[in-house]
Order: C-alpha cells, then sequence, then structure tokens
C-alpha cells in the first residue's frame, strides 16, 4: 500500500486482514462528503480509532481474508485514485475535498486492470473489483456527489474518465 496525501484531501488507510464489516459515512449540508470513517473490519479487529477533520480527510479502515495492494494519491484538489480489492470485502466509501465527484466502484474476487483519469476538481475514481460485473455507467454531476457500485464475481477490465465537471 501506498498513500500519498495532501494539504486538501488527506487519506489516511489502514488495511488488515479478515472478513469485513458495513462502513459509515456522514456527508455535510453543502453536498459534499467533508467527514467519513470508514470501518471495515474483521473477525477479530484491533482497536481503531479514527478521527477525520473537516476538510475533506478521509480516514479509510478496509482489510480483508487476503488483501491485493493498495495505491492511493490525493492531489492538491483532494482528488484520490484508490484501487484496493479483497478475497471478500465490505462496502467502501471516500470523501473528496471541496467540490469532490465521487465515483466509486469496489469489488472483490480476481480483479482485473483498472483505469481512470480523474480531474483536477476533486474528483475521485476508486475502481477496485470481482469476477463477472454487469456494465457499469456513472455520471455524477454537482458537488460531492457519491456514486458507489460494490459487487463481486470474477471481473472484466473497466475503464472510467470522468470529465473536468463530472
Amino acid at each position: 500500500m501506498a498513500s500519498s496525501a495532501s494539504s486538501r484531501g488527506q487519506l489516511t488507510q489502514l488495511p488488515w486482514l479478515a472478513h469485513p464489516a458495513p462502513m459509515a459515512s456522514s456527508p455535510s449540508s453543502r453536498g459534499q462528503l467533508t467527514q467519513l470513517t470508514q470501518l471495515l473490519w474483521p473477525a477479530h479487529p484491533a482497536p481503531v480509532a479514527s478521527s477525520p477533520r473537516s476538510h475533506g480527510q478521509l480516514t479509510q479502515l478496509p482489510w480483508a481474508a487476503h488483501p491485493a495492494p493498495m495505491s492511493s494519491s490525493s492531489s492538491s484538489h483532494g482528488q484520490l485514485r484508490q484501487l484496493p480489492w479483497p478475497a471478500h470485502p465490505a462496502p467502501m466509501a471516500s470523501s473528496p475535498s471541496s467540490c469532490g465527484h465521487l465515483t466509486q466502484l469496489s469489488w472483490p474476487a480476481h480483479p482485473a486492470p483498472v483505469a481512470s483519469s480523474p480531474s483536477s476538481h476533486g474528483q475521485l475514481t476508486q475502481l477496485p473489483w470481482p469476477a463477472r460485473p454487469a456494465p457499469v455507467a456513472s455520471s455524477p454531476s454537482s458537488c460531492g456527489q457519491l456514486t458507489q457500485l460494490p459487487w463481486l464475481a470474477h471481473p472484466a477490465p473497466m475503464a472510467s474518465s470522468p470529465s473536468s465537471r463530472g
């Protein structure tokens, strides 16, 4: 796992092993997800403390029985590219900063290659996935819209290229 976060849109990621549980998210009043505490955890999890702040900070704690390498990097406008996928994953959520669109496609099993081209306005494209996925189309609009499409099976390659305005 590699994570590099800038001043806006900080990412803290703590992945580990077992069978994960559901997550909780708290969107703010302006239609952007400024605080997210995600707790995906195993049969016997260790104690976790997370305190996300108000400027699009993301605290994410996903883990699975057989996790794959994770890569996340958020740029100056809260841009995040995240590509995690486990053997038995639970739903995931992220919080983009400022005017951030979120397109999330998470699923497990035998992941195929991921291609994402997020634009410069705090857009998030997250593509972890599974075994025979149905076609996915997502066009998030306005500020801080969340599109979340989790599933599982034998994955087909997927490409997402959001525009500069979402």
